[in-house]
């Protein structure tokens, strides 16, 4: 079949010790790209049948199985796109959707195709990295030759200190299930609405406990259930509106652990919070990469303010970026091009462990002094 191909319109080239270096920030790919091959993509802007690249690749290497072998790595590696592929409706789709320039698109494919490693070549790559950076200091003073004024030693009101010092990353989670209450409790903190605010030209303001860009309230609450008391297993959408869940899915399409990067503490989670980018809700007003940073910067205060509640109610809680895009798109049932995943919470009861780092370091200890040994 002579398929016509294209080359992609998101990719990125650098110049390195004088060759030419190509990535697709869509799926991870980066591969060098030899005089022949860069000169094929140039030419290839519009579509071309494939035949044709084929001979010319032929021409290059003078071996028509290389060719071929060449050919479908460009295919797969998404340098080149097949008409009416997956791939390429997918790129039309994020083009066509997306408002918040060019540079802050790369950043957000780039995330969106990480690659994460098991808990033991993790917990390797951090023991060897160690070996350089055990002793920096985390939390530098005042230098000497530098003027500084001092403060007064901080003072909040007890509830709120309370809160704030009970508030550590915890992912020792155990199998014993969340009151909804407390469910309902973590999601009104984060996203739930106070009261409403008066507005020009518009419906009354939404206000909710964290601050949001232009007041817009560009994120969204969805919930993985594993095991809450009164409510069963699935995908929820959190309504604030009505202080309701939504289902989405009574089905949890693929397992919490790879789901969050791999990470084996994910399936002991009661609730999974995956706060989802509203994009249009934030591009009218904020269509530049502005828009995007405030979208970040949202997620950011939302999830502090899930840890915060979490805390408040005796919960373990721990925020993680580590997200397989993709897969969460599917999970959630997203609008591919229109919500964006920026960030999750996971919560549940934890075991007696005084830290993460506590637990990290009873389960890895002999793989950390390993590496860090090399």
């Amino acid at each position: 079949m002579n398929a016509r191909v294209r080359t992609a319109h998101r990719l990125t080239f650098r110049f390195r010790d004088g060759s030419v270096v190509g990535a697709n920030p869509s799926n991870g790919a980066v591969r060098r790209i030899p005089q022949p091959i860069w000169n094929i993509l140039r030419q290839s802007t519009e579509w071309t049948e494939s035949d044709r690249i084929r001979r010319q690749l032929d021409d290059g290497v003078g071996d028509n199985q290389r060719a071929d072998e060449i050919l479908n790595a460009l295919v797969s590696d998404g340098f080149l796109l097949e008409e009416g592929s997956e791939a390429e409706q997918a790129e039309a789709t994020f083009s066509s959707n997306w408002p918040f320039g060019e540079t802050t698109a790369d950043h957000h494919l780039v995330t969106r195709s990480l690659r994460f490693s098991d808990d033991r070549t993790e917990a390797m790559d951090f023991g060897r990295a160690l070996r350089d950076h055990a002793g920096d200091d985390l939390a530098p003073g005042v230098p000497e030759d530098a003027t500084a004024v001092g403060l007064p030693a901080g003072s909040l009101g007890p509830e709120l200190t309370s809160s704030l010092e009970r508030r550590r990353s915890r992912r020792d989670f155990i199998k014993e299930a969340v009151s909804l209450q407390d469910l309902s409790s973590v999601l009104w903190a984060t996203a739930g609405i106070q009261s409403y605010r008066e507005a020009p030209m518009r419906p009354p303001l939404p206000l909710s406990f964290a601050p949001s860009a232009g007041g817009l309230n560009g994120a969204d609450c969805y919930v993985i259930v594993q095991n809450v008391e009164g409510i069963s297993q699935g995908v929820y959408r959190y309504r604030p509106t009505s202080n309701a869940l939504e289902v989405v899915s009574v089905d949890i399409r693929t397992n919490a652990m790879r789901l969050l990067g791999n990470q084996r503490w994910a399936d002991t989670a009661a609730a999974i919070i995956v706060i989802v980018g509203a994009v249009a809700r934030t591009a009218w007003k904020y269509n530049a990469a502005s828009g995007f940073n405030a979208l970040l910067l949202q997620a950011g205060h939302m999830s502090q303010n899930a840890l915060l509640a979490a805390a408040d109610k005796g919960l373990g809680a721990v925020p993680s970026n580590a997200i397989h895009a993709a897969e969460m798109e599917a999970a959630l049932n997203l609008s591919a091009g229109e919500q964006i995943v920026l960030t999750s919470v996971s919560i549940g009861h934890i075991n007696g462990a005084t830290s993460s780092y506590q637990e990290y370091g009873d389960q890895h200890l002999d793989l950390l002094q390993k590496a860090a040994s090399k």
